[in-house]
């Protein structure tokens, strides 16, 4: 195999090189902007919306809000980090795929926001 298709660390005489699993592109402002809204969203649908409701009491079934799970599905702040993570974790595999993906989650999060304030 090539020295330069080679994925992980290589042994003398070849020297370390960015290989293509490693070549991560930085997210632009607006990528980093729908993937945060969309992070936001994902955790407020997983914790609070009616739509998973059926889901969150199958979970608190089998593990009591008062366990560190089952607290998870309680908490937006502590599911925005798993969230977030997914959401990281798929743009450093395909960026592209991952932020039209998430472009509908951010788009409703930003709707959210914006009837919240009229509806008080």
């Amino acid at each position: 195999m090539a020295p330069d298709l080679e994925v992980g660390i290589h042994t003398a005489p070849y020297p370390l090189r960015k290989t293509q699993l490693f070549n991560i592109t930085e997210p632009t402002l607006i990528q980093l902007i729908i993937l945060a809204l969309a992070t936001f969203r994902l955790a407020r649908l997983l914790t609070t919306d009616v739509i998973f409701e059926r889901f969150r009491d199958r979970i608190w079934k089998r593990w009591s809000p008062l366990t560190m799970f089952g607290y998870l599905f309680t908490c937006n702040w502590c599911m925005s980090i798993w969230t977030a993570s997914l959401l990281t974790i798929c743009y450093t595999i395909v960026p592209t795929a991952t932020v039209v993906v998430a472009l509908p989650f951010a788009l409703s999060a930003v709707a959210g926001i914006i009837t919240s304030r009229y509806d008080h």
